[in-house]
């Protein structure tokens, strides 16, 4: 089956009664999703399980209805987080009910034509409209992170404008206009998006995204997630990926390390001061917001000095 969702009627086309799909789920050589819906292997990554709940519950939705928020998040590749994932998310048109069913949780909204795309034959928002939705639903840093790696894939930011625009007093669109207003393409990753959130609440200056650094003579010497060039400061947030970003092919965590170091070394014979943060310390903002101004102070000492 090779994770392929299988449902009742799959088994029973293929001659195999119920007594014996309960005998393979206690066997093992079949795992159940859901009620109505198995699996030869759950995928041990959180995004796929959901992928694969979708999947098993896609078939039992009616033709109006379109698979949305964090559910149609994860066939986009947009961010999710996993305290959403244990239910599918659809929307149906206004005057059916909303409710969280145990697989399920339906909101009554209008889904226009124009924001339905199909995905592995689903009816799902598209990407603009389940920024958006995601964007209402959740709090600022969350909903800016979404709008980010939508723009990142290609998304026009006016495409994110206009649909906010023609829904002024919908739930949540106070937050999803802030939001897409604040949102950059250059943000390569949920910590980076993260990270901006943090430069603008504590009033600190605005960062150039992906910022080149050049030799006094042009040769290219790094790029980094942040620039400030009036202080000489770089910035980096070290998560564990970017979108879509792995080690190159055949290179070791340790030959990834050693060329990063000589990267650093780099950047500070060129006579800039890089700081670099994490998950934990974005989680204490007035601390990072310390380092950086005590980077930028030092940067200006060092440009009068020179």
């Amino acid at each position: 089956m090779n994770g392929q969702t299988l449902r009742p009627s799959d088994f029973r086309a293929h001659g195999i009664d119920p007594g014996s799909v309960a005998r393979l789920v206690r066997a093992g050589d079949i795992q159940r999703l859901r009620r109505g819906g198995y699996v030869d292997q759950i995928a041990p990554d959180a995004r796929q399980r959901h992928l694969q709940l979708v999947a098993a519950t896609y078939p039992l939705l009616g033709l109006t209805t379109v698979v949305s928020h964090w559910s149609a998040a994860a066939l986009h590749g947009l961010p999710l987080w996993t305290s959403d994932l244990a239910k599918v998310s659809v929307t149906r048109p206004p005057g059916s009910h909303g409710n969280r069913a145990q697989w399920v949780h339906t909101r009554a909204c209008p889904v226009s034509p124009e924001e339905v795309d199909l995905i592995e034959g689903m009816r799902v928002t598209t990407l603009a409209r389940t920024a958006v939705d995601l964007a209402r639903c959740n709090e600022f840093e969350r909903a800016v992170a979404v709008m980010d790696a939508a723009l990142h894939q290609g998304l026009p930011k006016d495409d994110l404008m206009e649909l906010v625009s023609k829904a002024p007093r919908r739930y949540g669109i106070v937050c999803a206009r802030r939001a897409a207003a604040f949102s950059d393409p250059l943000s390569e990753s949920v910590g980076e998006s993260r990270s901006r959130v943090v430069f603008d609440r504590w009033g600190l200056p605005k960062p150039k995204l992906q910022f080149p650094l050049f030799s006094p003579g042009g040769v290219f010497i790094a790029r980094s997630d942040f620039g400030w060039p009036e202080f000489r400061v770089l910035g980096e947030f070290d998560g564990l990926i970017k979108y879509g970003g792995t080690l190159k092919s055949g290179e070791s965590g340790v030959e990834a390390f050693a060329k990063e170091k000589q990267r650093e070394e780099a950047i500070r014979d060129a006579g800039w001061i890089i700081v670099r943060w994490m998950w934990d310390d974005l989680a204490r903002p007035a601390q990072l917001a310390q380092r950086l101004n005590s980077a930028f102070a030092q940067g200006r000492r060092l440009q009068q000095a020179s």
